[in-house]
């Protein structure tokens, strides 16, 4: 009789979590799909990303840049399959996704022609790579101070292997003091040119989310740095987000 009861108390309890699911099986599902969604809503632009040449007809689209700042992440894997060193200026081995290294080489060797010698100092950084950095930060300057000017693994807009920090040959602090030398003003009056944006402007941190960085540059093609040139507006507020 008490196991025929049991039976019966297993039952009545399956019948119950069974009727519970029914009731709010709409809302568990939509959350799963909204947790999906958040994981692959970079990395599916990733997939894509990945096989479209930036000066393309078909990337006229500004949809196609891929953006990635504190609200939209990458994966802890992801890793542009066409990442090559630069043959530039450097202080070190630096990787770039090959249209951006490109690039890169034909603005530098336009400024060697003006008298200007920029100095690459980082390029692409794997996940691994900008846990360590964060973490650093973490621990010499504490978390508030990092979240404002390091960016947390997954986060990095390096990580796309599009993004590289440039200084020059006679300066090489990555401070704000380099907005004052003649390479900086070289810089930003020419890097549209070639494809390139400063990624972090003066004035539009809290749209942004980082302080400005004078020195890190973002290649996005020829078709769209020329339109955010002439627009005046940061990454963010040119694709609208």
């Amino acid at each position: 009789m008490a196991k025929k009861n049991k039976s019966i108390r297993i039952f009545s309890i399956l019948i119950l979590l069974g009727a519970i699911f029914f009731i709010f099986s709409d809302d568990i599902i939509r959350y799963f799909n909204i947790w999906n969604n958040k994981q692959s809503k970079i990395s599916e632009k990733e997939n894509s990303f990945n096989n479209i040449s930036l000066n393309n007809s078909m990337n006229n689209n500004k949809q196609n840049i891929l953006l990635v700042n504190k609200e939209y992440g990458l994966e802890k894997g992801y890793e542009p399959d066409d990442l090559e060193a630069i043959q530039v200026n450097s202080n070190k081995e630096i990787l770039l996704r090959k249209e951006a290294s490109e690039n890169l080489k034909r603005m530098f060797k336009d400024a060697e022609k003006e008298g200007i010698y920029l100095l690459a100092v980082s390029g692409y950084r794997s996940y691994e790579y900008q846990e360590d950095v964060y973490t650093t930060e973490v621990f010499n300057r504490g978390e508030e101070y990092a979240d404002k000017y390091v960016a947390k693994p997954g986060y990095s807009e390096h990580q796309t292997g599009l993004a590289v920090d440039v200084l020059a040959e006679n300066y090489t602090d990555m401070d704000i003091n380099f907005e004052n030398t003649e390479e900086c003003r070289w810089l930003h009056n020419n890097m549209y040119k070639y494809g390139f944006i400063l990624r972090y402007i003066k004035g539009k941190e809290d749209i942004t989310g980082y302080s400005y960085e004078p020195w890190h540059i973002r290649y996005v093609g020829i078709e769209h740095s020329n339109k955010i040139k002439e627009k005046g507006v940061c990454l963010e507020e040119y694709l609208g987000k």
